[in-house]
């Protein structure tokens, strides 16, 4: 196993944007799935939001191995947590129900990291492209019976599931990032800057910049809430005991949803970062008093090496 680096502020960073993706997302389909809101979430623009969201998460777990200190049981944790997913949705929607969603797919891919680990670049990078073109193949053929096979993108033509992240071909994203790993770990290597004699520059963390380690710490977390959270939202709008809510709210919502889909921006906006706000002034109350950080070289000293940056999630 490599050496396991300190946390890194871009990583949370990343995660944390990825996070904000995946809500929008996932608001934008409930909306039209649940309170009949216009929205067609089909459309290239959310469809990128939602592909955005997921690879990032993909990719940034592939990343994390490297970093984790015990990348095998938190695979164990998170492909516990995708079985939990699995029971859920297959009781609220039998129809769709999660077979192998996203947490099914970074949790193996938690537990093939510490052997993809150990390969060669240029071996990983030839994995990536098979396992890439295996997928786009697996893709084509849609008349496959066994439902063990779904897992590995081969699908059958009754198929249907409200999140299906097969390890052919997104198994590549996790691969791709091993690689960044990989590179990331031969830069920091190779680059041992002389700081002897340099004064340094002690400065606590910034208040967004706990927040955003905070949204990324807990990712797994938010996840698994977020949608029961904006699914209860919906409904306690819509239910006819919310009668005068919902006179005072729904239409005007629905008359905003009913315009060109570009125009819906300015509302989106603003329910977006409402959530967004309330969720961090949440999580802020959880944040341990700031530790201070080193900012002469904040990519590789930026918390203590005994805290390991995790896996973290999620998803989409």
């Amino acid at each position: 196993m490599p050496k396991r680096l300190p946390r890194l502020p871009w990583i949370d960073r990343l995660r944390a944007s990825a996070i904000l993706l995946m809500i929008l997302y996932h608001m934008a389909y409930d909306l039209k799935e649940y309170a009949h809101v216009p929205i067609d979430y089909h459309h290239p623009l959310w469809f990128s939001i939602g592909k955005a969201s997921a690879l990032l998460f993909i990719i940034l777990s592939g990343f994390s191995a490297g970093l984790s200190k015990n990348p095998l049981k938190r695979g164990l944790q998170v492909l516990a947590w995708g079985g939990v997913i699995t029971l859920v949705t297959y009781l609220w929607m039998p129809d769709e129900f999660v077979r192998f969603g996203i947490l099914h797919l970074l949790g193996m891919g938690m537990l093939l990291s510490p052997y993809l680990l150990r390969l060669p670049p240029l071996l990983l990078l030839f994995i990536a492209s098979g396992i890439g073109a295996g997928g786009y193949w697996a893709a084509l053929r849609t008349t496959v019976s066994p439902t063990w096979l779904l897992p590995f993108g081969l699908t059958y033509r009754e198929f249907s599931s409200i999140d299906y992240y097969p390890l052919f071909p997104y198994l590549s994203a996790t691969i791709l990032g091993v690689l960044f790993f990989k590179y990331y770990e031969h830069l920091a290597t190779e680059y041992k800057p002389d700081t002897e004699g340099e004064k340094r520059t002690l400065i606590p963390p910034s208040r967004l910049g706990r927040l955003v380690e905070s949204l990324s710490k807990h990712s797994l977390a938010i996840y698994l809430i977020h949608q029961p959270l904006l699914v209860s939202g919906i409904f306690l709008l819509t239910h006819p005991i919310g009668g005068l809510v919902k006179m005072l709210l729904i239409p005007h919502i629905f008359i905003e949803f009913k315009a060109a889909f570009y125009l819906l921006a300015t509302t989106w906006i603003i329910l977006f970062l409402i959530a967004v706000l309330l969720l961090g002034n949440k999580l802020l109350h959880h944040v341990t008093q700031p530790k201070l950080q080193i900012q002469a070289y904040p990519e590789i000293a930026d918390v203590p090496i005994d805290h390991p940056q995790g896996d973290g999630t999620g998803g989409a």
